[in-house]
């Protein structure tokens, strides 16, 4: 096999195994790009995906493939419960995410940069200064967003909390 084909055999093998069932099945429903791959596969390379399915004599139900990746179909939308088995909408799920991932952004600034606005001039003589990557808004935060709860998954030693009680902590955190 050509050095420039080593990807099979590493991490990615199954991933590529499981596109390239998909390919056997329905040409079109893959990548142009790996369309064509596939279609140049000589057969030490079809041998090596072939190694993935198993032995003939695997009961179906044990075969990688039952068992391992799945693909996620990005035709439809993301069904994710509210908790009382209400199904959220798309959009929700989207303000979710964006919400957690800025959040966190915004911890790891604080993190990183909170010093730059700890008060250590008892006397008041330094100016203070702005670090837009202190300020909520420069993550896309407005001010109607402070009170709605947030996901951040233990950091801060919370499951979730507002905006408002992420920036309290993260002043008397980092900034104190």
């Amino acid at each position: 096999m050509s050095d420039n084909l080593s990807f099979l055999t590493g991490t990615n093998a199954e991933y590529i195994a499981h596109l390239y069932a998909q390919y056997q099945r329905n040409p079109a429903s893959v990548d142009s790009s790996w369309k064509q791959f596939f279609s140049d596969l000589n057969d030490e390379e079809v041998s090596i995906l072939k190694e993935l399915h198993g032995a003939s004599w695997t009961p179906e139900e044990n075969r990688r493939e039952a068992n391992a990746f799945k693909g996620v179909d990005v035709t439809t939308d993301p069904v994710i419960s509210n908790g009382n088995g209400q199904a959220l909408p798309s959009q929700d799920v989207r303000q979710a995410t964006l919400d957690s991932i800025r959040a966190i952004m915004l911890i790891r600034a604080y993190r990183a940069r909170g010093h730059l606005v700890s008060d250590l001039d008892p006397l008041g003589l330094r100016k203070e200064e702005y670090h837009p990557e202190l300020d909520p808004s420069h993550y896309g935060f407005q001010p109607s967003d402070y009170d709605r709860p947030i996901f951040i998954d233990g950091v801060l030693g919370l499951e979730t909390a507002n905006l408002s009680e992420i920036v309290q902590t993260l002043k008397e955190t980092y900034c104190g």
